[in-house]
Formats: structure tokens, sequence, C-alpha cells
């Protein structure tokens, strides 16, 4: 454990001060560290094409990869994506599973000792914290953790189910969310007895805090290290064993510019670095149809969304209707083309509005958007 934790445990159940602790390194020499930032965020599913690579035929080999996410429905959705990128006489093989606790128990112990098994179908697995924390199985070769953990200690444990073997290297790639490079951490404050602490500590006062405002000043500032990982974690964990900095595997980590170190060493496929695009013709923007602006904005305001959802909201006394939707708002979804509202995310889009925003009004406002614009494609 941590040793900040390690001192509080001495503190609130008063051992002596004499008191013997052993401790060991917490190194893993066999594990090479890495840190990408992903293109576009995570909902990009091209970020992780490097897993699959385009000429992939028999007798090819896939290696054994653990996919660690934070969200359920991501675990799916890139499971299906990896699974739509093999050749056809693949897809019923299932060799990209995700994996999480809404599974059935039939499932989830079919497609983990499947995952778990030299010879089993499972090569990919799409998983949630559940398998960071308690997956022991000697064959993976790669953890990838899909955006950065809020806490320290949480991605060394996840990045720890790579290298359980200790005869075979593992690598560590966690791929980071583009504004953990943007946040602000001069007015951060640290804390000793909780380096990880929030970075956004009154995020926390909210219902549903984001994970920008739940991530921890050490997780932050250890994700954009760029000298060695390795170091920093010896640091972070106060490991000053003759061992701490050892490695037995190809590279330490990405943080030596001069070791030949280079993620795509790391992979089958290349790394996804952004689309490529021809200039194209400046093209006129659509809009929603003139005499379809107006009574959608009333349809909003002055029937009963807006209305019904500021009532219902906890804040209603302190905040106006206009908190949820505001003027410049409801003419930017009056005028917007039909057809660029195609989902909760593209209102959220948009708007330019937060995680918050979407997980609180965004499924319900696409829903009366997308049944007035179908009731106006009939007429």
């Amino acid at each position: 454990i941590p040793s900040y934790i390690h001192r509080v445990v001495h503190q609130k159940l008063a051992f002596a001060s004499n008191a013997t602790s052993i401790r060991v390194s917490i190194n893993r020499p066999n594990i090479i560290y890495a840190t990408h930032v992903l293109i576009d965020g995570r909902y990009n599913l091209r970020n992780l094409d490097c897993i699959i690579p385009p000429s992939f035929h028999p007798p090819m080999r896939l290696p054994n990869l653990l996919i660690l996410h934070g969200d359920k429905a991501e675990t799916s959705t890139f499971a299906e994506y990896n699974n739509s990128r093999l050749p056809p006489a693949f897809h019923s093989l299932r060799i990209c599973r995700h994996y999480h606790s809404d599974m059935s128990p039939e499932y989830l112990e079919e497609t983990y000792n499947s995952f778990a098994d030299p010879d089993g179908d499972v090569l990919i697995l799409h998983a949630t914290s559940g398998c960071g924390e308690g997956a022991d199985i000697k064959g993976i070769e790669g953890v990838v953790i899909y955006g950065l953990t809020e806490k320290v200690p949480m991605r060394f444990q996840w990045e720890g189910r790579g290298g359980r073997s200790t005869n075979n290297d593992a690598f560590a790639v966690t791929m980071l969310e583009p504004w953990v490079n943007e946040m602000d951490l001069t007015t951060a404050v640290y804390d000793p007895d909780d380096p990880d602490r929030p970075v956004l500590p009154d995020g926390l006062k909210k219902k549903t805090p984001t994970k920008k405002e739940r991530v921890g000043m050490a997780s932050v500032q250890l994700a954009r290290c760029e000298t060695c990982k390795r170091e920093a974690y010896a640091k972070f964990f106060e490991d000053d064993s003759p061992e701490a900095l050892e490695f037995t595997c190809r590279w330490c980590c990405d943080g030596h510019p001069d070791n030949g170190f280079s993620l795509a060493k790391l992979f089958l496929g290349p790394i996804y670095t952004g689309e490529v695009r021809e200039p194209a013709k400046r093209k006129r923007n659509k809009y929603r149809d003139v005499k379809d602006r107006d009574p959608l904005v009333d349809l909003l305001t002055t029937t009963t969304w807006l209305l019904n959802t500021h009532s219902s909201h906890e804040l209603r006394f302190v905040r106006p209707p206009s908190f949820i939707l505001d003027a410049p708002a409801l003419k930017t979804l009056s005028m917007a083309d039909p057809a660029l509202i195609s989902s909760p995310k593209s209102i959220v889009s948009l708007l330019k509005q937060s995680e918050e925003w979407e997980g609180m009004w965004a499924q319900s406002l696409f829903d009366i958007i997308s049944e007035y614009d179908r009731r106006h494609a009939r007429e």
C-alpha cells in the first residue's frame, strides 16, 4: 500500500513506535510502461486500431491483451468494433469480448476461463475495474488502460494485471484523455496525506461530478511524466529499495529518449494519429426549415419539457430554466439540420455541453426533438 496510507493505518490502529513493518519493493521489473494521448478523446473507436492489424490473416497470432475501461457501455462498443475488423471467418469465434458485472454469471465464467486458457478463443478482453483489480492470469501480454484512472494506486494495480508470469515480459499503456495535459495544476493544493486529492475538489460538491472533477493531482502528475515512469512510481510509493529501478524487459518505459523505444513496437497495427483528409470544397451549411423553427422552440419552452425538467431539479429555487437551456442554445437547436441531431451525444456536441449536462438532460431532450422531426417528416 502507498506510504501515506501505511502511516494512517499505523496511527489509527495505535501501533507502537517501534513496531516492525515488512515491505517489499513495488517494482515489477518485467513490465514496460508507456502513455499515449487519445485522438479526439475516448469516443473515437479508431484509437484502438493498433490492436487488430489491417492485414491480419492466419497464421498471424494476436497477443493476449486486457483492455480496461472506466465505463461498462464502452467495453461492449469496443469489443464489437474490434471483432468487426477481423476477417469474416473469425467473427463467430468472438475473439474480442466484453466483461463487466452486469453480465450473467455463466457468461462471465465462460469468458474469463476462455481468456485465461492458453488455448481459449478469447484473446482480447475489454473489461472494467473488476478485472483490473482481481484478474490473476499469467498469459496477459499487455494491458491497455483506456482513459486515466482517478488514483495512482488504481492505475498501478491495473497495470499489474500484465506480466504475472515472471518468465515473460509484458507492457502497460495508459491512454490519456486530451484534457489531462490541459488541466491547470498551479492552483491545486498538494496534501502529503492525500496526494491524490482531486485537482478540482469543488466538483465533488455536485451530485454527479465528472471524471475530470474526480481525478487526483498525483494521477495527473504521473500521467504527464516525461521521464522514467519506474522512478516516478518508486517516488510515489516511497520505495527506496535497491531493486526499485531494475527491469528485465526490453525497455524500461517510454521516458528514456535514447533507448530505442517506440509505442508502435508494442502493437501489431499502426498507432492511430488522426484522419488524413483531402481539402474539401466548402459546402453551404444546411439548416432546419424556417417554418419549423419557432414551433420547436415553443415545444421546448412553452409546453412541458423545460418547465417540468426545471421544476423537478433540486436547485430550481436558485437556478432559472435558462440554466438548463438558454436562449442561444434554443436558437442553435431550432436552426440545426435535423440530420445533425442523431443521438443525445450529438446534442451535447452541438451545444458544447458537459458530461454532467449530458447525463441529466440530453436523452429526454433528444427524444422530444426526434419525435418532433419524425412527425414533421410525415406531414
